[in-house]
């Protein structure tokens, strides 16, 4: 049988939402043979626009010199800021003050476990988390999605953020781990060593700040889509 394929963007940028829609092109245009590789092709040599003009990249796949396929335009963010993060689902899994508490033990370089039933849910609260540090960025391990047969990498004596699912708990707490938070974004708990807890709440008044504004930003959707761009400015307050 033929092993799946995986397409995959690396950059320096956090241009999220720009990289999804490359990625949304080559899904509906999938064809390995001659537009992917034509498409990668261009949009690697296409020039970057100066940060914070937002002019649009044009990529026009070609083959033998030829274009096939038309043209396409995505636009760029016009900021540093990462797009295309999305807050709700670690939120709304944690609610406001274990949120907090997991930004803490991020400021305070802890070792963190994001555990839950669904990888999609488990490596966007775990991306989501690390995003918050902007516009500090989280310069250790981080591996949204664990698989199995790498638990052992939860014993790593330097800071991470590890992604695993809840039916490989049971295997990696037979490792000899030490300080470690977990982040159960199913259940919307939070365990760990004492002095981790300990060490993931922020300062007060901080605390209490950042906490009333985001409980305002949720009202404020009213039960609908939580805004993204008001957590982010929201947590740079």
């Amino acid at each position: 049988s033929e092993l799946p394929i995986c397409l995959c963007v690396l950059s320096r940028r956090p241009w999220f939402s720009l990289f999804m829609h490359m990625l949304d092109i080559l899904q509906l245009n999938y064809d390995l043979g001659r537009f992917v590789p034509a498409f990668v092709t261009c949009a690697y040599d296409a020039p970057v626009p100066p940060a914070g003009i937002g002019t649009p990249l044009r990529i026009e796949p070609k083959v033998r010199g030829e274009s096939y396929f038309g043209s396409f335009r995505l636009t760029p963010p016009t900021e540093d800021r990462p797009t295309g993060v999305h807050f709700e689902g670690l939120i709304s899994s944690l609610g406001v003050p274990n949120t907090l508490r997991v930004l803490g033990a991020l400021m305070t370089e802890q070792r963190v476990v994001f555990v839950g039933s669904r990888w999609g849910h488990v490596s966007g609260c775990a991306h989501a988390a690390t995003v918050m540090l902007y516009p500090l960025e989280w310069q250790h391990i981080l591996i949204p999605v664990l698989p199995k047969s790498k638990l052992s990498y939860a014993c790593a004596p330097m800071p991470f953020v590890l992604g695993v699912q809840t039916r490989h708990l049971a295997a990696l707490q037979k490792e000899p781990l030490e300080q470690l938070l977990f982040v159960d974004v199913d259940k919307g708990q939070l365990w760990g060593d004492a002095e981790v807890l300990e060490a993931a709440q922020l300062p007060s008044p901080h605390r209490e700040h950042l906490q009333n504004t985001l409980v305002g930003v949720i009202k404020a959707a009213k039960g609908g889509r939580v805004d993204n761009g008001a957590v982010a400015d929201a947590l740079l307050g």
